[in-house]
């Protein structure tokens, strides 16, 4: 049975690492900034303590917004390595390359995405290589229909030759024989290719 954690439980969840990427950014800028405005105040003169102060309100949004966005950068690279891996992997695949696959993503909502992805992949060459093999052997039969199509057309052929110089009366009606045979034959074959054009032709159709 498969347990479904809430997303805030969830180790690999893209919201959870957001969220603890913010927490800890927000953590690492307050102190980077209490330190740096320690150090500038403990290392300036007394006597220009006020002017201090004034550049400080200035200074301490934008070194706070810079350590913050650095901090959250750095934090969530990886969260951004896999989004870009995932699209770079879809990106060859819909070129037509059905070879390639989406790599093995770490992120749970990453990791269900490139599974469905890499399923319809397979389908669809599963779905080719049934169809080329499907064409081989239908271009298989038609040359094979086309090759015993000679026989009983060159039997009937012949065999009307025949007929032009026949000797006796039982003599014609043998070779009248091998001609109905012949042209049964024929007619047998001719009706399987109708059938097989018109099967072919209701595959289409429904593809």
């Amino acid at each position: 049975m498969t347990i479904h954690l809430p997303w805030l439980l969830r180790k690999n969840s893209i919201r959870m690492n957001i969220i603890i990427s913010f927490g800890f950014s927000l953590l690492v800028a307050f102190f980077m900034t209490f330190m740096f405005t320690f150090l500038l105040a403990a290392f300036h003169p007394l006597g220009k303590l006020y002017e201090f102060q004034f550049h400080l309100a200035y200074l301490i949004p934008i070194i706070f917004t810079v350590i913050f966005v650095l901090s959250f950068f750095i934090l969530t690279h990886h969260v951004v390595r896999e989004i870009m891996s995932l699209e770079s992997a879809i990106q060859v695949i819909s070129e037509g390359n059905l070879n390639h696959r989406v790599p093995p993503m770490l992120l749970i909502e990453l990791r269900g995405f490139s599974f469905q992805v890499n399923s319809m992949v397979e389908y669809l060459q599963e779905q080719m290589i049934k169809e080329r093999e499907e064409e081989i052997s239908k271009r298989e039969w038609i040359e094979k229909i086309t090759n015993e199509l000679h026989k009983p057309l060159a039997d009937i052929i012949g065999n009307v030759e025949l007929l032009k110089s026949y000797q006796d009366k039982e003599e014609y009606v043998q070779i009248l024989n091998v001609i109905y045979t012949a042209a049964s034959q024929l007619r047998k074959l001719i009706n399987d290719l109708f059938q097989y054009a018109r099967l072919s032709s209701n595959d289409t159709r429904v593809t």
